[in-house]
């Protein structure tokens, strides 16, 4: 009766119980963070600790989380430096064309964009039809750099169509020729430009060749100026023997 009895394996006394739950709590907390770790209740210590290490947690989740954000501004401003866009101040410029041609004449000219970053992707229309890719030359970029060390290109694109069309035969006819330039397909930032010029007939070219010849303009009008003002001069000749 007065003797020691021995306790059972399984039991374990209270305290002992609080700490191996204290050592559990801060090992789940050690490794990646949980939501749903349960602070234990039988002792304000080991609660105090337990909201200690879920506030350090927290913080530690809400820095990760800061320097990610950081790291993704870096990013995205060292690529808006580099990528930066750079729009053409004028341009494009048509280059290289008549005011008038003839049937089987080949219709050149040449459209250049003003210096960009990226390089315009220019387009050519003929009274706002797509000219097709048979009729255009590649596509000629040119690069350099500017002061902050960027690139910058000038593009050029060369028209090439040849009249052989039979409707220029026998009636003339207007052909507008317009040329886009646009950066990264925004239309708010393209650019065109146009020209007009005249394809006649061969009636009518060999009228002006005549013209021409003659050392006239190809559209006649100083021709006609020049005949209009000998009109006048042999008019006030015939007047003045008249009076």
């Amino acid at each position: 009766m007065g003797g020691i009895v021995p306790l059972p394996m399984s039991f374990c006394p209270s305290w002992a119980q609080n700490e191996k739950l204290r050592l559990a709590t801060q090992a789940s907390l050690a490794s990646w963070p949980r939501s749903d770790v349960v602070c234990p209740s039988e002792k304000r210590r080991s609660k105090e600790v337990c909201r200690t290490s879920e506030r350090s947690r927290k913080r530690e989740v809400k820095k990760a989380e800061l320097k990610t954000k950081q790291e993704i501004t870096k990013r995205k401003t060292k690529m808006a430096k580099t990528n930066r866009i750079i729009l053409p101040k004028l341009g494009p410029f048509i280059t290289g064309w008549r005011h008038a041609y003839k049937y089987r004449d080949t219709l050149l000219a040449n459209c250049s964009s003003d210096w960009s970053s990226p390089a315009s992707k220019l387009m050519w229309y003929i009274n706002n039809k797509t000219v097709p890719g048979y009729s255009l030359q590649p596509q000629i970029n040119e690069v350099t750099r500017n002061t902050d060390g960027l690139h910058l290109f000038i593009s050029h694109l060369q028209l090439r169509l040849p009249l052989e069309d039979q409707r220029f035969i026998s009636k003339s006819e207007v052909l507008e020729l317009r040329c886009t330039a646009d950066i990264m397909g925004l239309a708010s930032v393209r650019r065109e430009s146009r020209v007009r010029t005249t394809v006649l007939a061969l009636k009518d070219a060999g009228y002006n060749q005549r013209l021409t010849e003659n050392g006239s303009c190809i559209n006649g009008q100083p021709a006609s100026l020049a005949a209009w003002l000998l009109g006048i001069v042999h008019f006030l000749r015939w007047h003045g023997t008249q009076s």
